[in-house]
């Protein structure tokens, strides 16, 4: 039993601490940006066990028991990875589903900004999961992409905490596109699992990587420019009020 706990923990420990950055980090933004939170240590806890690099553990040993339960019980042969790769993708998209869910509802960010912020997340970590080639250069890669992500939005993180004018919905519909491509990406691991190995496959899985990375660049982008369009629409609005104020005096 311990020893199964060890090597279960040897195997996820990267999304494990990817938790607990998503921990850190959401504690530092929110305490920064937002309300002061005394209850550090307990809100640690929490958003580490809400976290999409925990619950997407427990997620796989679920949906993964209920594929081979299924899979035995209706006889079904599965060779090529079809069947797994669709009760992956269900149970992905429950989990992150519940996880945003939880994360809204306990960081009281409503309007699809909390479900965006959490999303975003995920798809940080199915993009590490397709590039990574093991588990270090996983970590290595979500420290880089984690840092540039927080570079791009350092700018705009005060001016998002108090705005209301930015569309996180549309921002979460291209976040959960981006979500499915990126799922579907990796899956073709499964279906070719020679891919990152065989050197003869080499420039189809570099190709799996350069459509992950456009993608996310892509969406990236689109967050970016919808930041801008909503603080520019802020600027009117305050300047209209300053000319009706000014007009009214």
């Amino acid at each position: 039993m311990l020893l199964e706990f060890f090597n279960l923990t040897s195997y996820y420990w990267p999304r494990l601490l990817a938790g607990l950055w998503f921990s850190v980090f959401n504690i530092y933004v929110f305490n920064k940006y937002g309300k002061k939170n005394e209850h550090i240590l307990r809100d640690g806890i929490i958003l580490f066990l809400i976290s999409s690099g925990f619950l997407s553990i427990i997620g796989e040993d679920v949906f993964e028991k209920l594929y081979y339960s299924v899979g035995n019980l209706l006889s079904i042969r599965d060779e090529s990875n079809f069947f797994f790769i669709a009760t992956s993708m269900v149970g992905d998209s429950i989990t992150v589903f519940l996880g945003g869910m939880f994360f809204t509802y306990y960081t009281n960010k409503k309007n699809f900004l909390g479900a965006a912020i959490y999303l975003q997340y995920v798809c940080l970590e199915r993009l590490c999961s397709i590039v990574a080639i093991n588990q270090l250069t996983y970590i290595l890669l979500y420290i880089l992409f984690m840092g540039f992500l927080y570079a791009i939005q350092k700018k705009d993180l005060p001016f998002l905490f108090s705005s209301t004018t930015v569309s996180w919905r549309r921002i979460y519909l291209y976040l959960i596109g981006l979500f499915y491509v990126l799922d579907l990406l990796y899956g073709a691991y499964y279906i070719f699992p020679e891919l990152p190995y065989s050197g003869r496959f080499s420039h189809y899985a570099l190709w799996l990587n350069a459509v992950a990375l456009l993608n996310s660049a892509f969406v990236a982008g689109y967050i970016k420019a919808n930041y801008s369009i909503a603080r520019e629409h802020d600027k009117k609005i305050k300047y209209m009020k300053k000319l009706q104020n000014s007009q009214e005096d």
